[in-house]
């Protein structure tokens, strides 16, 4: 809708008509971000809301680590200091999700076992 609002809609067609291995891409793309929504509402459903952010900080922080490594990029240490701090703070809320279950699992045996 914007596309067509600001005039950029007949030029997109014409650049992809001219280009068409970008009308691919952009076919690709869209059903690329079908499947992330597909797995997105997976994950929420069968598991619990807070999850989805772990899983995608987590594949953001990896894909940050990987770049470093393939391509040699430089960090200076606070750079170093803040992944460090992300993952801390994901080791963190997995440990006290763990433990979290832990807790109720004990509660409810507690509470079978007296009544």
């Amino acid at each position: 809708m914007f596309a067509l609002v600001s005039g950029e809609l007949a030029p997109s067609i014409a650049f992809c008509l001219l280009n068409p291995d970008a009308l691919l891409f952009v076919i690709l793309i869209g059903t690329l971000q079908v499947f992330g929504q597909i797995s997105v509402y997976y994950v929420i459903a069968n598991f619990k809301q807070h999850i989805y952010p772990l899983i995608s900080t987590t594949r953001k922080i990896v894909t940050i680590l990987v770049s470093i490594l393939a391509f040699s990029h430089r960090l200076n240490v606070a750079q170093w200091l803040s992944l460090a701090l992300v993952f801390s703070g994901m080791g963190f809320e997995l440990y006290d999700e763990v433990s979290s279950q832990e807790r109720h699992r004990k509660a409810r045996r507690m509470k079978r076992d007296k009544g």
